[in-house]
């Protein structure tokens, strides 16, 4: 658990009926469904306890569902999802007396807020989180709000606290140091994911966090999905969750219109440059720097479309001399077939930016991150993004699938960091792979180990390193077991070959 922060979850179930009867208040205590239908049928979205006491489940039939309450007992109304987000967005506004950043539960209809409550604690005194939820909870039973409060280090954490745990003794409060024990006790619900991969879970027998962390961590993409292991991590405090204000932040954007259109390059470079510099500007305000952003220059000719510059970072920067170079770099093959009218700046993404302290002597720059970046940056505002590539790893044990090449400027937070067994394992692998390469013949001592082999002509081995057991998993149909060995030939070539332990067939994989 590398997390350090503090998230408050004010749950409040069934929020649809809580919300039609804050405006209704005479449905109050009579039994209420929420239906939604299209040109077929009409089900049920939510339910009140009254409706549920009748039998009535969310996904019911409504004509089934009044059939089961009987005549005239069950009282339906539209279910109006926009209606019940405008209310929560509302009461967040007013939550905001507790948290200067509010957030609604990420999910298509939410029933919850979340509240960043780190290092809020001292200001309520002794025994602060548990002052501060008991006081939300208070304030929400006043205002006719059925809720529960929980305080935990992660978003997913406080969820499941608020919706899984006995609230008897007070509100739950997931200390630091429980977390993972904590996590490891919930049911694989609390994870936040499709219903399908919930019931694939459960049809292995898999009920709680505990007994899915039991399994090969590696094996979880492959059979559920990235998103199963993705939320996992959420929840555990190994991958961000932040809590993000609702009302969000304006987009940063900086235009200049023209009186007249505009031929002069000298002049739209300095309208870049001052816009640039607006949007520069904007990012040091809020402590961010650029990923992507977007200059488009709108043509004077009404059919024309506009041209437009794409710069994509490979590290955040809020720099406008650096952006400027960028631009300029993208705009030397940029030709405009008519005067301007218009150019805007806009910044597509952005992420937090890093605090950088000069050295006072001079030093060696290779290993500096900094100018890294800036080397990938200009290489890909002259060649373009998709030609400067960087390794990233894949969850695989087959080498085939262990790597992948993708754009330097993608994904850029992503660290690409290796173990020197990682490192050392990744630098014998060959450049090239190809998929589709012939039976070689090889020759084996008594041990099995290779001393010759056709390659251009009969070749002795020289050196080889092996072997290596490479096996697929099961669950991507007919299962490869094969050897890899690494080979040096008495005429230089060094070649990665492998070995089909069902066919006993050699094969050349690669070539150094």
């Amino acid at each position: 658990m590398r997390t350090t922060s503090r998230t408050l979850c004010l749950w409040l179930p069934d929020w649809p009926v809580q919300r039609s009867r804050r405006e209704r208040p005479e449905l109050v205590g009579k039994p209420l469904a929420l239906c939604v239908g299209d040109a077929r049928t009409e089900r049920v979205a939510a339910c009140s306890v009254e409706a549920r006491r009748l039998g009535i489940a969310v996904g019911m039939k409504t004509p089934d569902a009044q059939g089961l309450a009987g005549p005239g007992r069950l009282l339906l109304l539209p279910h109006r999802a926009g209606a019940d987000r405008r209310a929560l967005e509302r009461l967040a506004v007013e939550c905001e007396r507790f948290s200067p950043v509010v957030s609604l539960e990420d999910a298509e209809e939410p029933e919850g807020l979340l509240f960043d409550v780190t290092g809020l604690a001292p200001l309520w005194g002794d025994d602060g989180e548990k002052r501060l939820a008991e006081a939300v909870a208070q304030w929400a039973g006043a205002d006719r709000l059925e809720a529960v409060v929980a305080v935990a280090p992660t978003v997913g954490l406080a969820l499941a606290a608020a919706r899984f745990v006995s609230r008897d003794a007070g509100p739950p409060i997931v200390e630091q140091r429980q977390a993972r024990a904590f996590a490891e006790r919930l049911p694989v619900e609390a994870l936040r994911v499709e219903a399908a991969i919930i019931e694939g879970l459960q049809r292995l027998g898999i009920e709680s966090i505990g007994q899915l962390l039991d399994l090969p961590r590696a094996s979880l993409p492959s059979r559920f999905g990235a998103e199963l292991a993705r939320r996992l991590d959420q929840l555990l405090g190994d991958a961000p969750e932040p809590v993000e204000s609702f009302r969000g932040e304006p987009p940063l954007v900086a235009v200049w219109d023209f009186e007249s259109a505009v031929a002069c390059a000298a002049t739209l470079q300095h309208v870049r440059h001052e816009l640039l510099c607006r949007v520069a500007e904007q990012m040091k305000r809020r402590r961010c720097g650029a990923l992507r952003v977007l200059i488009d220059h709108r043509l004077d000719a009404a059919d024309a479309a506009p041209v437009r510059v794409v710069l994509r970072l490979f590290r955040p920067t809020a720099s406008a001399r650096e952006l400027e170079e960028l631009a300029t770099l993208h705009l030397d093959s940029v030709r405009f077939p008519c005067a301007v009218r218009a150019v805007r700046v806009l910044v597509g993404a952005t992420a937090p930016i890093d605090s950088r302290q000069r050295t006072l002597f001079d030093s060696d720059q290779r290993e500096d991150p900094h100018a890294l970046a800036l080397l990938i940056n200009r290489l890909a505002s002259r060649v373009g993004g998709d030609h400067v590539l960087r390794i990233a790893k894949r969850s695989s044990i087959d080498p085939r699938r262990a790597y992948a090449t993708t754009p330097a400027t993608d994904a850029p937070a992503e660290a690409f960091a290796l173990t020197t067994r990682q490192a050392a394992k990744a630098r014998r692998l060959p450049v090239t792979m190809p998929s589709d390469a012939p039976p070689v013949g090889v020759e084996t001592n008594q041990h099995g180990e290779p001393v010759a082999m056709q390659w251009r002509g009969r070749c002795a081995v020289v050196r080889y390193w092996g072997p290596e057991r490479i096996e697929t998993g099961w669950w991507r149909g007919r299962s490869v077991r094969r050897d890899a060995w690494w080979v040096e030939l008495d005429n230089g070539a060094r070649l990665w070959l492998h070995c089909d332990l069902r066919r006993r067939q050699w094969r050349v994989a690669g070539e150094f």
